[in-house]
């Protein structure tokens, strides 16, 4: 797996947590974000990567410090 399918997993699974923990479905998520379901779909499964506009707006959106995403990412850079 590339380093940018692991960033991208790694924020999908983020999401997908953050949503559960707010006890909201796909459709709930994606229309507080202003995307499609299958948008969000493919963010969770890993499959794309929200652009710089989307990732600032989901941790405003579920006031997410920025680098609660980005720390762990920084242990891929360490080869992980």
């Amino acid at each position: 797996m590339s380093k940018q399918s692991k960033q991208a997993f790694y924020i999908g699974n983020e999401l997908k947590l953050i949503r559960k923990a707010l006890k909201i479905n796909q459709s709930e998520m994606a229309d507080q974000l202003g995307i499609k379901r299958s948008r969000l779909g493919s963010y969770e499964e890993g499959r794309a990567m929200p652009d710089i506009e989307m990732f600032l707006k989901i941790c405003k959106t579920y006031d997410r410090d920025p680098f609660s995403f980005l720390e762990p990412l920084s242990k891929l850079q360490d080869g992980e």
